[in-house]
Formats: C-alpha cells, structure tokens, sequence
C-alpha cells in the first residue's frame, strides 16, 4: 500500500451522512482514499493502515481495534464493501469512482472483485480505465446482507436449544426470547 493524491470535494463537509461521524473517523475515511489503489480497492490490514494513516507517536490513541472498528462503521454506513479474494480480505470504497477521476488509472496491483473490470488501453496496458457493473455489486451486497443476517439466526437458533421435552411456556419463552433478540440485532424493532 502507498499513499495517492486525492481530490476532496466541498460536499464531503457536509453529507449528512459524513457528519454523523467522528472527526477521526472522517480523517479516517479520506486517508483511506488515499491508500486504495485507482481501482477504488485496497487491503483489509488494520496495521498496515494504522502505520500509513498514523504513523505520528500522537497518534497512539488510535490502535489496531479503533482501526477496526472504524472500518466497521464504514462498512455497516455502506462507504466500504468488504470482499475475499483467495481467503485474503480486501475493501472496495463504493462511491469512489464517482469522485475521483483517475485517468489513465493505473492497472491494479491487488486482485479486484467480480464487480470491477479493468480494461487496459491498447497503446500501453499498464493504464487503462475501471468499470463497475453497479447491478452486479448491488447483487453482490444484498448476497452477503442475508449471509450475515442467516448466519444471526442460526446461531441464535442453536443458542435457543429448544427442546420438545421443555413444556409449552419455556418453549414460547425461549421463542420469544430469540425472535426479540433477532429484532434488536436486525433492526426489526
């Protein structure tokens, strides 16, 4: 990972969205801008990120767990999509075609997910042009949004350990327990 001139445009200051967040979080977020490749993608390495964003001793108060939490905020907000490419873990920044305009853009050095495409310019294909086939990342989004809610229900279904040797009302107690549970965790309620 390196660092890339980036552009900032005024509205950043004030999406409302971006302004629900923490001023480190913002910082966060445009530095992030800054390590992604042209293609919008970079590494998901909290260390590695911690030492190109905040390398300063000042910065001390920012760890590996506030990294991720913050790349958590971002993803669960919809700024970073997190994909997995040969069980290594990258991030792809949603909006960033939309605001950076790259051109040429480099050919990426990191593997792009199934939503991204790269086509090399014929005089000199180390540079070319990135495509992003929004259809298939919305697809994409919606695949791993009922994968993790599938993944909420079965654990809490397992953690229920209903039995039919448990009378009627610990049943309907432990049913109402969890569906409860599910509500708050998939904000349902």
């Amino acid at each position: 990972m390196k660092l890339h001139n980036r552009q900032i445009k005024s509205d950043f200051w004030t999406d409302s969205d971006i302004l629900k967040l923490k001023r480190d979080i913002r910082l966060f977020y445009i530095g992030l801008w800054q390590i992604a490749e042209d293609s919008g993608c970079l590494e998901d390495d909290p260390f590695t990120i911690k030492i190109i964003l905040f390398p300063s001793p000042s910065d001390n108060d920012i760890t590996i767990e506030t990294i991720n939490s913050f790349i958590e905020t971002l993803v669960k907000l919809g700024k970073l999509v997190r994909y997995e490419v040969d069980g290594k873990k990258y991030l792809f920044i949603k909006n960033f075609h939309k605001h950076q305009k790259i051109n040429p853009a480099q050919r990426p050095t990191i593997p792009l997910p199934d939503f991204i495409s790269f086509e090399p310019f014929p005089s000199n294909d180390r540079v070319g042009k990135y495509k992003i086939a929004y259809k298939r990342l919305t697809e994409y989004l919606q695949t791993t949004s009922n994968i993790k809610e599938n993944k909420i229900i079965e654990n809490n279904i397992k953690e229920l350990d209903l039995s039919w040797d448990d009378n009627q009302d610990v049943r309907r107690e432990k049913i109402i327990r969890m569906v409860n549970y599910l509500a708050e965790k998939m904000s349902y309620k």
